[in-house]
């Protein structure tokens, strides 16, 4: 697993793919896949990022939403804005 950058993500906006995408790449699992989980993850304002070596929680992202998803859109296509990092 790679150090995670978290200046890199701090105060980023961006798509909630892009992010998962990035935390994959860093050695975690993806949470996409079920929109029960993105609903949960949206109405909580964070997401926690299991990592695929212990499969233990290591780093939890808080956000804001700036733009949420339209009604003919999947679940996790919004855009959010990073206001917290935990790494644990």
């Amino acid at each position: 697993m790679k150090e995670l950058n978290t200046s890199e993500l701090l105060n980023k906006e961006m798509w909630f793919h892009p992010l998962d995408e990035f935390m994959v790449e860093q050695g975690y699992y993806s949470v996409l896949g079920d929109d029960d989980v993105i609903s949960d993850i949206k109405q909580n304002k964070s997401v926690v990022y299991t990592d695929t070596m212990s499969n233990e929680c290591k780093v939890k992202i808080d956000f804001d939403i700036v733009i949420n998803n339209g009604v003919d859109e999947t679940e996790e296509a919004f855009i959010l804005k990073i206001t917290k990092i935990e790494t644990y």
